[in-house]
């Protein structure tokens, strides 16, 4: 125990002082909204290193956004007054968590170590290319909607085998006759989708206990963040990961648990106490981000909630110069709109500036009545949010040609870019060129290679395949004559 260590400069309350110095055990930490989870986890982290000299080596935070884990790693450094420390400790996502394990150990589960992870396009790309395998119609079932049931029954850690009881409906039962040629698919383009990420760390570690123990050994003190919002996939990676030492820390709030949707079981955070027995339980209840009347609003309609763990939010500061809440009934999307327009006028009539005002949507596609109802209005207006940058097209081009480069069994993004810029090499031509190669059982880089020995193609779509392969083997060269990255 390091005594010169001075806690007392983070300024916690005596609760988030608990929950930091109780290292020792399972953990679990109750956050109510605003009461400084990530002040908590941060510092406990601090405090592992500064005060208990564990090694930032044998910690691991897990969060569920790469923003999150960049804050969490910024502040940190920050408490240890040592970036460099800070950037030793694992805090990252889930799938990078698993990406990383399976980086190291992709021979046990027979991938190239230069595997690529698909994107949901991608997915839906490959997945539209089974289901003509497979001659099922695009028109009666979406790809969209095959690829979120697959995504489920991979969410619930199921296997094909056991997904049978996780069928519910029609789109589930053509997600599970397409779930061994899906995974075939991605297999034979050397890919892995989001969810592979964990399932497949799962089974290496369920198929494989030495690694399992070399791995829950590694890490000694294990934080798991926004706990409410992990599915079953997830808890069974945590349990796996927590088997050797169980200084297991989770941290989150059921009151907050809003992403069922996509597979997150709130009951994992109420099962915490009896899944892992001997938990230390920290209520962490005072808000510090908003106003008395605003969390005194949220708690009365909270606890209608019948299954959850009871907790006292609280806030001291009060609203002054702050009307109450005021609750508003509209009939559509379009009469909603037209109501948060009037109000915004009465507001700005009594002094408000436009840049004091937000209105907050679920979704990007939710903007548009807003837009419209504003613009009759002439209220002036900024939308914040939009594409992604890499949904861009352009940006998946040149990521498809990279993903090419790296992993040439990469079918989906060969089929992005083989034709684009365009190369006179059609659609007849592509699909030729793949029927050729699954035949023959021959990459479709070196059948296009050899394109001049095949009169199915034209004497112009001969000469396009080999333009093409001979830009790939020039833009090869140019990657194998550069100097890695130290």
């Amino acid at each position: 125990m390091n005594q010169s260590f001075d806690i007392a400069r983070f300024g916690l309350t005596d609760r988030q002082l608990s929950a930091v110095t109780t290292t020792d055990g399972p953990l679990l930490v109750f956050a109510g909204a605003g009461s400084g989870k990530t002040r908590v986890i941060t510092a406990r982290i601090a405090y592992l290193i500064g005060a208990k000299g564990i090694s930032p080596d044998e910690i691991l935070a897990v969060t569920f956004t790469n923003k999150a884990a960049k804050e969490m790693r910024e502040r940190t450094g920050s408490l240890l007054g040592d970036p460099t420390v800070a950037r030793r400790v694992t805090i990252c996502t889930f799938h990078a968590l698993g990406l990383k394990i399976l980086k190291q150990e992709h021979a046990a589960i027979g991938y190239p170590r230069n595997f690529v992870v698909y994107s949901p396009y991608e997915q839906v790309e490959l997945i539209k290319k089974v289901m003509d395998e497979e001659h099922l119609s695009r028109d009666q079932y979406s790809p969209h909607t095959i690829i979120e049931a697959i995504s489920a029954i991979k969410n619930e850690s199921a296997t094909r085998e056991t997904a049978r009881t996780l069928v519910g409906d029609i789109r589930r039962a053509v997600a599970r006759r397409l779930y061994d040629p899906y995974e075939r698919a991605l297999r034979a383009s050397a890919a892995m989708d989001f969810d592979d990420l964990i399932q497949k760390t799962i089974t290496l570690f369920e198929r494989d206990d030495a690694l399992r123990i070399t791995y829950a050994s590694r890490w000694r003190y294990l934080m798991i963040d926004e706990y409410q919002d992990t599915n079953r996939a997830q808890y069974r990676l945590i349990r796996l990961l927590a088997s050797v030492h169980g200084n297991v820390c989770a941290v989150g709030d059921d009151d907050q648990s809003i992403y069922s949707w996509r597979g997150a079981r709130v009951e994992n955070i109420l099962e915490f106490e009896h899944d892992f027995p001997g938990t230390t339980v920290v209520k962490l209840e005072e808000n510090f981000r908003s106003v008395r009347e605003i969390v005194s609003a949220a708690g009365r309609l909270i606890a209608f909630n019948r299954n959850r763990t009871s907790k006292e939010v609280f806030a001291r500061r009060a609203a002054e110069g702050y009307d109450p809440v005021v609750l508003r009934y509209a009939t559509d999307e379009q009469d909603e709109a037209r109501q948060i327009a009037d109000e915004i006028a009465a507001l700005t009539a009594r002094g408000k500036r436009y840049a004091d005002i937000a209105v907050i949507v679920r979704t990007n596609a939710q903007t548009l009545p807003f837009e419209k109802s504003f613009s009759r209005s002439r209220i002036p207006y900024r939308v914040i949010g939009g594409q992604k940058f890499f949904e861009n097209k352009e940006i998946k081009d040149i990521v498809a040609y990279l993903r090419i480069l790296v992993n040439p069994a990469d079918e989906v993004s060969l089929r992005r870019i083989i034709n684009y810029p365009p190369r006179g090499i059609g659609t007849a031509a592509i699909e030729t060129l793949f029927t050729i190669a699954s035949t023959e059982n021959a990459p479709p880089l070196e059948v296009a290679a050899r394109a001049a020995a095949y009169s199915l193609f034209s004497p112009s779509q001969q000469q396009a395949l080999l333009a093409f392969t001979a830009l790939y083997r020039s833009l090869a060269e140019d990657i194998a004559r550069t100097e890695p990255v130290p």
